[in-house]
């Protein structure tokens, strides 16, 4: 019941046009700003956290049948 209420609330939410990244960005996973398309996404964070640097690495969770890497790096 628990993950049915999790997947209606979810698909709500991108239905209103909020969608939860699958960036994590200072230790939390932060929504897409806008719905993302072709190349770019952007990320929304709040003031209070510290943004990345240009060329710093950003943790991300996706498929790996989904998509494609230049590079991969395991922790």
């Amino acid at each position: 019941m628990v993950q049915r209420g999790k997947t209606l609330a979810k698909g709500g939410l991108e239905a209103a046009g909020l969608m939860l990244s699958p960036f994590t960005v200072d230790g939390r996973q932060r929504w897409f700003a806008e719905p993302p398309h072709m190349h770019a996404s952007q990320v929304l964070l709040p003031a209070s956290a510290t943004a990345p640097a240009v060329g710093d690495d950003v943790r991300c969770a996706v498929r790996f049948t989904t998509a494609t890497f230049d590079r991969i790096v395991l922790d």
